[in-house]
């Protein structure tokens, strides 16, 4: 049996028995996760602060012609919003999309549901955003395998 095999085993063995916990899965056709990484000032900043992160997702699309008239000032159907908190270390986030009512999917132009997440410090301990971190955002099915890699630094880093 290989190493990876073996290590794979384990680690299946010690979720079971409840010694890790499993990671979680995607609750919905909707989810996705991200792993956010920190530059090392920005993880000793966070650290020093004993701030959080926060993983901020929308879901919206353009709507069909019947929907227009629930489309917002900006022409777009807003589907639903999500946070998910991590820890000021960063790591994996799963984005669930179980807010997405799939109903309302309809309403957008050929079903092209579209996410922007958006990456943060929590500003529970320092009154602002510290955090500058790469974009995501685009059309749901278009979106790189899970989990997609979102790099931040210190916005005076940039």
């Amino acid at each position: 049996m290989s190493e990876v095999v073996k290590l794979l085993v384990a680690v299946g063995a010690a979720s079971l028995l409840g010694l890790v916990p499993p990671l979680p899965a995607a609750a919905s056709e909707f989810g996705f996760s991200v792993k956010v990484d920190l530059s090392p000032a920005a993880a000793e900043r966070l650290a020093a602060l004993g701030e959080t992160i926060t993983v901020w997702t929308l879901w919206h699309g353009q709507p069909t012609a019947a929907a227009r008239k629930h489309a917002d000032r900006e022409g777009k159907i807003d589907l639903a919003t999500e946070d998910v908190s991590l820890p000021g270390t960063g790591g994996i986030a799963v984005v669930t999309g179980r807010n997405v009512d799939p109903r309302h999917v309809a309403r957008i132009r050929d079903r092209d549901v579209r996410v922007d997440v958006d990456v943060v410090s929590a500003a529970r301990k320092h009154p602002y955003n510290l955090l500058a971190c790469t974009v995501l955002g685009g059309s749901l099915a278009k979106l790189p395998p899970s989990p997609i890699p979102i790099h931040c630094r210190l916005i005076e880093e940039h």
